[in-house]
């Protein structure tokens, strides 16, 4: 939680909200989206084309709608402090999370422990800086050029009267 609250300055990502769920809960087109490149990916196999490198990834999910591709390549690196980890107190309990990006409460990082259902728990800027047991770092991973999807990605939005298309660019 403490590296999401970094994106903004590391990658201008400003993160607004994130909320863990559960199998199956109300997450059916990140679900769904994925089935989408496990189909594929299985349709690529059974044609006789083996998956043997990230290349032929590529090849089998070019066609999904509004998914492209990258090669990413971690720099883990020895940690000489392995114990010192950057926890915050009580996190497995809390379940929404979101990070201001501006206003009085600019820097915080706050947790609750049912989405959009009761209190904030608050990690001030200064508390945060007393939790952090290491010092967090920029990563830096090596990465290929991703692939440019061809088609755009069309989802039905749900309206009053019914559903309408929605083209998410």
């Amino acid at each position: 939680m403490m590296i999401l609250g970094n994106w903004l300055l590391w990658y201008q990502i400003n993160v607004k909200k994130w909320i863990f769920l559960e199998a199956g809960e109300a997450k059916t087109t990140i679900d769904s989206h994925h089935a989408q490149i496990t189909h594929a990916i299985k349709r690529q196999v059974r044609l006789g084309l083996d998956i043997m490198e990230g290349a032929d990834v590529e090849t089998a999910i070019r066609d999904i709608h509004r998914t492209s591709v990258a090669h990413l390549e971690p720099n883990r690196t020895k940690d000489q402090n392995k114990r010192a980890k950057n926890t915050l107190p009580g996190n497995s309990n809390l379940f929404e999370w979101t990070w201001p990006g501006e206003g009085s409460m600019a820097g915080y990082i706050l947790g609750r422990e049912i989405p959009n259902v009761g209190e904030w728990t608050k990690f001030s800027p200064a508390q945060i800086s007393n939790l952090q047991k290491k010092k967090i770092k920029i990563p830096e991973p090596m990465s290929s050029t991703h692939t440019t999807p061809k088609n755009e990605w069309v989802i039905a939005m749900p309206n009053i009267s019914g559903a309408l298309p929605l083209q998410l660019l």
